[in-house]
């Protein structure tokens, strides 16, 4: 979300409101196979120290409400993760009141905007009254796992694929600290560790696909805008922010599209949500996922395996961009879909 706020709400005033469309699964329920496939890809580049971690913990007691203390997290990341000093940092908003909650897992749009993160978390912390309320980890990504200015400056092409490994490797990292935050929060005595969501945003969206397809902790994810294939995503996509990238790439070294793609593809295969999302049609129903009818960001062919990946699950479609959509989380858009990824959660957590 690059282009200022006003810029986006003056093309959002342009395009005309934010249409919202649900679709249900597409599996039946007797069509369930409940005994799951061995997962697409090897997940062992995954396997991490199951030393319970001891973040950084400091209370943001300015950031305290009635019903919620608020707690920063800080630990060194699994290895480098393309974050500030390689840290793995997030915001742990604890519900007050007695005995064990859920948890709701925010994911960042990683190198943008903070705004639909945010949102959420307040949904959550606002709407979720009475007996059922929701302890919220919000995991922060203040950076890109990819440089892109390295990419794009890259003089060779093994520059360019060292740099493409070097950020496959960041988002790797980045997909364990999740799942070592998941043990942090596990051990504490106010969650119930059979009752955790994630929510993932743009490529938080991908990230999280991951951790729920690797981690059955996760009971239930909603990925916001997100996609499979990668390297697809890097050389088709047809937003300005990376078609300007892409066109310095491809007349440095004599590529095509098609070739820039086939280039990404090994690299970027270990981090390929496709690789890891459903292993039987029961896991269509652990997910939501939401997508931009007109995304000039994520390919449709990016879109559709995704989708597919998780043997067709539940699905919002947006009539608007990338960028546009998230508008549909603010009251320009009435916050239909923040209300309805918040449902998702409540009937289904």
């Amino acid at each position: 979300m690059g282009r200022s706020f006003v810029a986006i709400f003056f093309s959002f005033l342009l395009s005309g409101c934010i249409g919202i469309k649900s679709f249900p699964a597409i599996a039946s329920h007797d069509q369930i196979i409940h005994e799951p496939s061995p997962m697409k890809h090897d997940q062992s580049i995954f396997i991490y120290s199951k030393t319970l971690p001891d973040p950084f913990v400091t209370e943001e007691k300015a950031l305290e409400t009635e019903r919620y203390q608020s707690f920063f997290l800080s630990m060194p990341s699994s290895g480098p993760n393309g974050q500030n000093k390689n840290l793995a940092t997030a915001r742990y908003l604890k519900n007050k009141f007695a005995g064990q909650k859920k948890l709701i897992v925010i994911l960042p749009i990683y190198g943008s905007s903070t705004y639909p993160p945010s949102v959420m978390a307040l949904r959550f912390t606002e709407w979720n009254l009475g007996s059922d309320e929701t302890n919220v980890l919000i995991i922060f990504g203040e950076n890109d796992p990819y440089d892109l200015d390295i990419l794009t400056n890259a003089d060779t092409e093994q520059e360019f694929l060292k740099a493409i490994t070097e950020g496959a490797e960041c988002i790797k990292n980045s997909i364990i600290d999740v799942r070592r935050f998941l043990d942090w929060a596990t051990a504490r005595q106010e969650i119930n560790s059979k009752r955790i969501g994630i929510i993932g945003f743009s490529l938080g969206a991908s990230v999280a696909s991951i951790v729920t397809g690797i981690d059955h902790r996760i009971a239930r994810g909603s990925f916001i805008m997100g996609g499979a294939n990668l390297n697809e995503i890097y050389a088709f996509s047809e937003s300005d922010f990376l078609r300007k990238r892409q066109e310095k790439i491809l007349k440095k070294f004599g590529w095509t599209r098609e070739m820039l793609s086939q280039k990404l593809k090994d690299p970027l295969e270990k981090v390929n949500p496709a690789n890891f999302a459903a292993r039987s049609t029961s896991d269509a129903y652990r997910v939501l996922i939401v997508e931009a009818a007109r995304d000039q960001f994520i390919p449709k062919s990016a879109r559709d395996d995704f989708w597919n990946s998780w043997e067709k699950p539940a699905q919002i479609f947006l009539s608007a961009s990338h960028k546009t959509a998230f508008l549909a989380m603010t009251f320009f858009g009435f916050n239909r879909l923040d209300q309805k990824i918040f449902e998702f959660f409540e009937e289904n957590l």
